[in-house]
């Protein structure tokens, strides 16, 4: 939900939950006009046009519960964006051989198991 603000006479959208600005300390988030608030607010609110695909869930015990995230879509990051990406978050760490590994691991199984189903069910 949005209410209508004004600083300075004009007036503009400020959202009613502003989960970046909660998140600021006190003396921040108080000297922050309606307008920067509404400006923090659109740069980190996910555009019109959001990835067709976007899973988010998480699995496991309460104690080593994991999320997993997947988004996919067209890219519309820039060049200069995409160089930053790979700088900040390599393709190549030893958590994402883990986790391939571990998906190849339950391919692999599930593989088997559907041949041994399978011949089981051809002996009968």
């Amino acid at each position: 939900m949005e209410t209508q603000a004004s600083a300075g006479g004009i007036g503009f959208l400020e959202p009613d939950d502003n989960w970046l600005v909660s998140r600021l300390p006190e003396r921040v988030a108080g000297s922050l006009t309606a307008e920067q608030r509404h400006a923090l607010h659109d740069a980190v609110t996910v555009p019109p046009g959001r990835a067709p695909v976007n899973l988010r869930f998480s699995i496991g015990p309460a104690r080593w519960r994991v999320y997993v995230a997947l988004m996919a879509g067209i890219e519309r990051r820039s060049a200069e964006r995409l160089a930053v990406e790979r700088t900040r978050h390599p393709l190549h760490t030893l958590g994402n051989v883990v986790f391939a590994l571990g998906l190849a691991v339950l391919f692999l199984l599930a593989a088997f198991l559907a041949i041994a189903l399978q011949s089981a069910i051809l002996e009968i």
